[in-house]
């Protein structure tokens, strides 16, 4: 079964995209559209994903995912990811071996993910 997607811009140049439930395969044009969005605008942006209602994601996310970080890094300042899973876990832990660098700082906790998301609308 599919999950839903909410999405907000707090600041011009910052993505919040929250997901309830699974994340399939169909969703990830829009998440990419929405993504896409705050880089269009020319400024280095940040992304911002509570994933901690996500129990887990079709294997083609990841990659789909992990192949836009690659083609957009230098436009990226950062992905913020807050995860309960530990699939979910494992998989941005994979995908931030793929990327390399601090492209990807994930979070268990709540408040630390907020703070983050506070310090970044800040800039």
């Amino acid at each position: 079964m599919q999950g839903t997607a909410v999405y907000r811009y707090p600041r011009p140049w910052v993505l919040v995209a929250k997901i309830s439930g699974h994340l399939s395969a169909d969703m990830v044009d829009d998440y990419l559209t929405a993504i896409n969005y705050v880089v269009d605008r020319g400024r280095v942006f940040y992304g911002f994903h509570d994933w901690s209602g996500m129990p887990g994601y079709d294997s083609i996310c990841r990659k789909r995912f992990t192949e836009w970080a690659l083609q957009h890094r230098p436009k990226t300042g950062g992905h913020h990811i807050l995860v309960v899973s530990k699939l979910v876990a494992m998989g941005v832990s994979t995908a931030s071996m793929l990327l390399g660098g601090n492209l990807i700082t994930s979070y268990t906790d709540r408040a630390e993910f907020e703070r983050a998301l506070a310090d970044v609308c800040l800039k």
